[in-house]
């Protein structure tokens, strides 16, 4: 899955001079694809909007017992401490501004957040030792449905390896 959603914002960090870290191991994992995805998909985002050009940008995966951590870091301004408590409110546009011509609306971190909590898992912004800005998704494993209902979405795999493409 991070493969997939590294490769739609492919363009985006190669224009930018993005150097990009990530797992290359297959990590398998019960969750709900879609929503994890579109987690990924605005952290990676922001990543590219906010970060600085020429800039790093690391994904970090980790299980712990039933827990995922995926751990979207990027280099450039620090998020102010004044914006940090407002972060994950709907349509809260902090100081910091995006880079480029397409502006945010300040929905996105609020529709993360949810869709993390709808798999009752948390998004929080984390300390990093390496670089300045780091949002933590974890994720609880969740067993699948015996009727695999559509709610519950099918399981993905997180990895960087290209020829796992699930």
């Amino acid at each position: 899955m991070i493969q997939e959603v590294l490769a739609k914002h492919r363009l985006a960090l190669d224009s930018k001079g993005m150097q990009v870290t990530s797992p290359h191991h297959p990590l398998i994992w019960q969750a709900d694809r879609e929503r994890t995805a579109r987690i990924l998909d605005n952290l990676i985002s922001n990543a590219i909007a906010y970060g600085e050009d020429g800039g790093r940008l690391i994904i970090r995966l980790a299980q712990q017992r039933d827990w995922l951590t995926l751990d979207v870091a990027n280099s450039g301004e620090p998020i102010a401490e004044a914006d940090r408590e407002h972060l994950f409110k709907a349509f809260y546009q902090g100081s910091a501004r995006r880079k480029g011509p397409l502006k945010g609306s300040g929905i996105g971190l609020s529709i993360a957040a949810d869709c993390a909590r709808l798999q009752q898992g948390d998004l929080a912004l984390a300390a990093d030792t390496e670089l300045p800005v780091c949002f933590r998704l974890t994720l609880p494993w969740v067993e699948p449905a015996a009727d695999d209902n559509e709610a519950s979405g099918p399981a993905g795999t997180l990895t960087h390896d290209a020829r796992t493409t699930t």
